[in-house]
């Protein structure tokens, strides 16, 4: 766009409207810039901005104080705007001399347009919108007097799912708060706390992962879970007996949190000297039981002399050491013999690996395959071939 054109479109407003009339201005500009396509619109606002920043100078902003009585860099830049929206004639009559201002008939205090350059660009937006949404044809809009009501006109199926999905929520939320409340009451007996722990785990992953998950399973399947009285006892139970905790196919994972190809330095505080002078395996696995009781034992001492609420939310990871601890002491020829006398070193081998076990334990609340495979035996289509599951096995 030509600086000439520029200023014969501010002429052509300042004909129709008062020039110091911000409102006025501001309302006929973006009507005229609306005319244009938005990429001469954007053209006209570079040479706008041009212009303002030209007028930057020292002597108008001593033009500005007398006039506004106001010399801030915003009521300058305001002070520039309005000098721009008068035309050339104003403009470079200003920018030579100041005080040549004098011979316009300028309001006291109103020579400034706080909203023009915002205007402006707010029209090139609103073009540029237009231009690109000419092409695609959408329905008829939703009348001004929409309400609620017209849900299940718009969307019938989306409000039904997400109807579905917060009823199902609540329903397990309200379930979930019973367990809650039960596991609380045994904070005088946290024996009975470790009896139950799988049921626990089991409940709290079912819990948590469908919280998390619940968009992403079949709408059938939600269907029938909210037709259950309890919904997260069923499916925790399915999920006990279809994947219950077994650690043995995640153990390849758990000896690499362990890093056996890499020497343990002597001079740790986690390692034990006198595994370190035992020569043979079978001495190494007396030793490494009895750093697996001391270190069990300490866990359950922690846990006895935590608040409830922690060891609750934790559960799941004590559940895995307790397994790890089992499975090391019992089922030590299902481990090569180097791996076991890597750990045999470690004064603590359980909690050694306590902060992978957690992120573990994270990710499989959150994993969404955790139940895929469990909601269609729950809920088969094919006589047989549901998981015999009885009625009450976790008690509330």
């Amino acid at each position: 766009m030509e600086r000439d054109i520029f200023w014969k479109f501010i002429d052509e407003i300042n004909a129709t409207v008062d020039s110091n009339d911000e409102d006025a201005v501001i309302s006929a500009t973006k009507k005229k810039l609306m005319e244009l396509p938005s990429m001469r619109i954007l053209q006209w606002i570079e040479i706008k901005d041009t212009y303002v920043k030209l007028a930057d100078r020292n002597d108008l902003l001593a033009a500005c104080e007398a006039v506004n009585l106001s010399h801030d860099q915003a009521s300058f830049r305001y002070f520039c705007n309005w000098l721009v929206a008068q035309g050339k004639e104003m403009y470079f009559d200003a920018l030579h001399n100041p005080d040549s201002l004098v011979n316009y008939s300028i309001p006291e205090g109103k020579a400034k347009f706080q909203y023009y350059g915002s205007a402006t660009s707010e029209a090139f937006e609103e073009k540029a919108n237009l231009e690109m949404m000419g092409n695609i044809h959408l329905n008829p809009a939703a009348s001004p007097d929409w309400s609620d009501s017209n849900l299940t006109e718009f969307v019938p199926k989306l409000n039904q799912k997400y109807h579905l999905i917060r009823s199902l929520c609540k329903k397990l939320e309200e379930e979930y708060d019973q367990y809650q409340y039960s596991w609380l009451g045994m904070n005088r007996n946290r024996t009975q706390l470790l009896e139950q722990m799988e049921q626990i785990c089991s409940i709290q992953i079912v819990y948590d992962n469908f919280v998390k998950n619940n968009h992403l399973y079949p709408q059938e399947y939600l269907e029938q879970m909210l037709e259950l009285d309890h919904p997260l006892q069923k499916l925790s139970e399915c999920y006990l007996l279809e994947k219950g905790f077994d650690i043995h196919p995640e153990m390849e994972r758990v000896i690499g949190f362990y890093q056996c190809d890499k020497p343990l330095k002597p001079i740790t505080i986690l390692v034990d000297p006198e595994a370190i002078s035992c020569s043979t395996h079978k001495e190494k696995m007396e030793i490494l039981d009895q750093h697996l009781d001391q270190n069990m034992d300490e866990m359950i001492d922690t846990m006895n002399r935590t608040v409830i609420d922690a060891v609750i939310k934790d559960m799941d990871i004590l559940s895995t050491m307790r397994q790890l601890y089992y499975s090391f002491k019992q089922e030590k020829e299902l481990y090569p013999p180097e791996v076991l006398d890597h750990i045999s070193l470690l004064r603590k081998p359980l909690s050694y690996i306590e902060s992978p076990i957690y992120k573990m334990c994270v990710t499989r609340k959150n994993n969404p395959s955790e139940l895929e495979s469990i909601l269609p035996k729950l809920f088969s289509d094919t006589p047989g071939q549901e998981l015999d599951i009885e009625a009450g096995s976790i008690q509330i």
